[in-house]
């Protein structure tokens, strides 16, 4: 009988240890993914202010402006890398005549929670 009472303890007490590490699990899980949320909601408002910049320097440079619409490349108009030196990373503005991707074609996309599940 002894026995049998050490037994039934002993798994009541695994029971609950199961319980509360499955709780403490869960609570990891809820944090990071309210931190992945958080990422990926500032890295959309990171590219939206970058993408807003990019395009006021278009409505502001009239080379810029030929190039887009126009596709005209005005002679003063540095290219980094094949007319002048490359600047620090940021002071770019890339432009493209058609919808592209700026990801190389191996890069894995990322899990968005917030955009709708087609």
């Amino acid at each position: 009988m002894k026995v049998l009472s050490s037994v039934i303890h002993t798994k009541l007490l695994l029971a609950i240890l199961a319980g509360v590490v499955s709780i403490g699990g869960f609570q990891v899980w809820q944090y990071n993914q309210a931190q992945y949320e958080k990422l990926i909601s500032e890295a959309k408002n990171g590219c939206g202010v970058y993408i807003e910049l990019g395009e006021d320097a278009i409505k502001r440079s009239p080379s810029l402006r030929a190039l887009k619409y126009q596709n005209k490349r005005l002679s003063g108009l540095e290219q980094p890398g094949i007319n002048s030196e490359s600047a620090d990373p940021g002071a770019y503005v890339m432009l493209f005549r058609s919808p592209a991707s700026t990801l190389p074609p191996n890069a894995l996309p990322f899990d968005d929670p917030s955009s709708p599940v087609y």
